[in-house]
């Protein structure tokens, strides 16, 4: 009876499978022994392919970022473009929160340098200076990634088990404001005002208004 052959062990194949275990453990949970497991194969035939697990994690961050596919298809204006793209890394993020503990750890790639340029031409092309372009999206990440971390750690239903409330009246207080508050609106508290700012900003210097965005 003929047998199925396994997959010829590749680059694309591990990254494919670590970024499966990545969605099951979390990044904290993956290693070459776990991955070289589901993969049928020994952990010395990983390390062929990579060095260590940076080397690993790099490539799988990566992927990550390209399959998230942040930028926008069609032309926006600047301020919605941005928009776009926190919205797209931070529904990312929420879909797999164990990456904000090791971003700044890790490299950036090809994928990262493609949202990255794509963002820096869009603000030069809006009237902003190289200067501010940095510092702009330095802040975009800002709000995202302090989003992202937030609504994975300030979940009021959770807030409330075993709560002493005599310990924490301010606590008490808020919740039913904290109950109302939806995951969007963690990214918009930040991005909103700085996008106001940035458009009375660019207004100074151009001459021109552009109009509000949410």
């Amino acid at each position: 009876m003929p047998t199925s052959l396994k997959p010829v062990l590749s680059q694309n194949l591990i990254i494919e499978t670590g970024l499966e275990l990545v969605g099951e453990t979390g990044v904290d949970g993956l290693s070459f022994r776990k991955l070289a497991e589901r993969l049928g194969v020994t952990p010395m035939a990983l390390y062929r392919h990579f060095d260590d697990k940076q080397a690993l994690l790099t490539a799988l961050l990566d992927a990550f970022i390209t399959q998230a596919d942040v930028l926008p298809k069609t032309q926006l204006p600047w301020d919605e473009w941005l928009v776009y793209v926190s919205e797209g890394m931070y529904q990312a993020l929420l879909e797999e929160p164990s990456w904000l503990s090791v971003l700044g750890s890790i490299p950036m790639r090809q994928a990262s340098f493609n949202v990255l340029d794509a963002c820096l031409q869009i603000l030069v092309d809006a009237g902003f200076t190289h200067e501010q372009t940095v510092k702009i999206f330095v802040g975009m990440l800002q709000c995202v990634f302090g989003a992202a971390l937030t609504h994975s750690q300030l979940r009021a239903n959770e807030l409330m088990d075993g709560l002493d409330f005599h310990l924490f009246p301010a606590m008490q207080d808020a919740l039913p404001a904290m109950l109302l508050l939806n995951q969007d609106s963690h990214l918009y508290f930040a991005l909103v005002p700085m996008l106001e700012g940035l458009r009375r900003q660019l207004a100074e210097q151009t001459g021109n208004v552009t109009r509000l965005v949410r």
